[in-house]
């Protein structure tokens, strides 16, 4: 049998049973050959690769995006009882267009790079990719028989959920996990509320928005809460009456299956999403009267769909009953985790 060594950017906070979708701690749920090599402790997992490669036994080095991939793909080219394995849930591009200013020099040289990386795991023995496959198909001028797609996933999940009904305090209770960073439109999300606010002064229903992961200046309606343990969070989500995730339309973030909004979804919160194709494809298969989907960027339609939402909560009506089978990682854990064995013919002869 192979062995499999995963290149990971090491938090020493981390706990695996945190880390969900399927990023690379999630696969120690089930490959258990797979050992972490953390590449921020120095340089001792290069020495390891190095020691493992001309042992001449078969291994496979599996990357997860960055600069990573260059190792696999040197060591894949040096030794021919080395396999390559690029297993991502983001799209290259992604940190460029989500963390930089448009053109700015960090965003290029960002861009540049991710633009490398779709040239460079043309070479890798095994690809599963864990976004869009129309975006991929963009960049990516490989050999696409090698290539896998998933949607992202959740470990653990039962088949369904029941839920609670849903108490209409006032105000309601909207959240929001992540970043103020281009692409993630979270300023058309505080000018929706504030503008429903506004249009509801006669009323008593009035929306707040609990901001997570971000802080900025005060400002009215919304609470910003910083970054706060991962129990904070679930508590936030579990108590919430509506979740959002407002994303742009014009960049990679847009094509990628959002951990954030299965989580909100398997909660049993009531999710106003952005009409993008990551998040449209991801709920494709989700029959739900508690999913609302607004124009990426367009203020009036979120302030619509916003007052549709918090209508449909004061006046009771939601899901009695969850169904969490499309977001279980069970089954396609199990066919990752052969293809991961499949990189190599059998024990102990040349890769493919």
């Amino acid at each position: 049998m192979p062995r499999f060594y995963a290149l990971f950017n090491h938090n020493p906070n981390d706990k695996i049973e945190d880390k969900l979708g399927f990023n690379l701690k999630q696969r120690l749920y089930f490959q258990p050959d797979l050992q972490l090599l953390h590449v921020n402790e120095g340089l001792e997992y290069l020495k390891t690769l190095w020691a493992e490669a001309r042992s001449g036994d078969d291994i496979a080095i599996v990357t997860q995006r960055s600069y990573h991939a260059l190792f696999g793909l040197i060591f894949a080219s040096l030794f021919r009882n080395v396999a390559w394995i690029f297993d991502t849930p983001d799209c290259p591009l992604k940190e460029a267009h989500s963390t930089f200013q448009k053109y700015s020099f960090r965003w290029l040289i960002s861009s540049l790079r991710g633009r490398l990386i779709y040239r460079v795991i043309q070479r890798a023995d095994l690809i599963i990719i864990n976004y869009s496959p129309e975006r991929f198909r963009c960049f990516y001028r490989g050999d696409s028989r090698n290539v896998h797609f998933f949607k992202n996933a959740l470990p653990h999940l039962p088949a369904s959920r029941q839920l609670q009904p849903m108490s209409a305090k006032n105000p309601i209770d909207i959240v929001y996990i992540g970043h103020g960073l281009p692409g993630f439109g979270l300023d058309i999300l505080i000018a929706a509320i504030q503008r429903y606010n506004q249009n509801n002064l006669h009323t008593n229903t009035r929306a707040h928005l609990h901001i997570y992961g971000h802080q900025s200046v005060p400002i009215d309606d919304v609470t910003y809460h910083g970054k706060v343990p991962r129990a904070e969070v679930l508590s936030a989500i579990a108590n919430a009456h509506l979740c959002a995730s407002p994303l742009l339309q014009g960049s990679d973030l847009e094509y990628v299956y959002s951990i954030k909004t299965m989580e909100y979804f398997c909660y049993g919160n009531k999710l106003l999403i952005s009409q993008v194709q990551g998040l449209t494809e991801q709920f494709e298969a989700i029959t739900s009267n508690d999913i609302y989907f607004a124009k990426p960027g367009d203020i009036a339609d979120w302030q619509t769909m916003l007052a549709k939402a918090i209508e449909d909560i004061v006046a009771g009506k939601q899901d009695t009953t969850r169904v969490l089978t499309a977001f279980s990682a069970e089954d396609k854990n199990a066919r990752i985790a052969a293809l991961y064995q499949s990189v190599f013919r059998r024990s102990g002869t040349e890769k493919e």
